[in-house]
């Protein structure tokens, strides 16, 4: 376990060099579309979720890219009936996302445009007139104050992305490619700050899926009480007494029938982020309940 970050992230890169994953890959990170000193005109690409902000806070979206026939575009959309897909590539130093300027009013129409993208027969490099383009230069990181606040469930989003798109294709290691994204350190275990690291983040980012600035409430108690509740699970699990949980210890006794090794089922981002988003809560409000009045 001790190498497993290093080997997952060579394993991915040998997977993102092949056919459009590599495409993909060259598009996650941060993005300014115009300038990098606003938070709000920054984006986060990942393989399977992208994440924006506006003055209510961050939000995320699932995503799907899909190949064009016999072109550089990507086609972007969250679902088979998204109603506002849109087309996405590199050029240069530059990332490109273009929105038809159209939109269907019904699925039929949605079905029809969703064909059209992604067999290259409508695309901003033949009819620019028809499409939206914005332009994002790659960005370092957030500006201040934004990194305090979003700067560690960025990284941990990212992560997450990651593990959730390598798991698509080996499903019968996911789980002990979610227990490395959340092992930062690379050293096989997870110490009692790394615990508590997951559970603000799976908050914030359950609460960003939602969209729903009441539940900032959630992700509050959550940070909170994110250091009591990865005492309880030190203390609950940690068998050999070593002051960290390691990958059996946590998951080993507890894993679900579909990791096993023929498993095809199929792993969706915001499934995994709500799940453990779900679970996170349930453990902080636990926690919160030993806080001092």
């Amino acid at each position: 376990m001790g190498n497993l970050r290093s080997t997952l992230s060579f394993t991915f890169l040998t997977i993102c060099i092949s056919g459009s994953a590599y495409a993909q890959s060259d598009l996650v990170g941060l993005w300014g579309f115009d300038r990098c000193d606003d938070h709000l005109r920054i984006e986060f690409q990942g393989r399977t979720a992208a994440a924006y902000f506006n003055e209510e806070g961050m939000h995320l979206i699932a995503q799907r890219f899909v190949e064009v026939e016999g072109s550089e575009w990507l086609l972007v959309r969250t679902d088979e009936l998204d109603p506002a897909p849109s087309l996405m590539r590199r050029q240069d130093s530059e990332l490109l996302h273009a929105w038809p300027i159209e939109e269907p009013n019904d699925q039929t129409g949605i079905r029809e445009l969703h064909k059209k993208l992604s067999s290259g027969q409508l695309n901003p490099s033949e009819s620019p007139s028809l499409f939206e383009l914005h332009r994002g230069e790659r960005c370092a990181g957030l500006p201040l104050p934004a990194s305090l606040l979003y700067g560690e469930t960025l990284a941990v989003l990212n992560e997450l992305d990651q593990a959730v798109a390598f798991c698509r294709s080996t499903p019968h290691t996911c789980p002990q490619a979610l227990f490395s994204a959340a092992d930062i350190s690379g050293n096989g275990s997870l110490a009692p700050a790394e615990m508590a690291r997951g559970v603000r983040a799976v908050v914030a980012l359950g609460t960003a899926f939602e969209n729903d600035a009441s539940s900032e409430v959630a992700w509050t108690a959550a940070a909170t009480a994110a250091p009591i509740v990865s005492a309880l699970l030190l203390h609950s699990f940690d068998y050999d007494r070593s002051g960290e949980l390691s990958f059996a210890e946590l998951l080993g006794e507890r894993l679900p029938p579909e990791f096993e090794v023929a498993s095809n089922s199929e792993i969706v981002m915001q499934d995994w982020i709500e799940a453990l988003a779900k679970s996170a809560r349930a453990a902080a409000a636990a926690g919160a309940t030993l806080l001092p009045n």
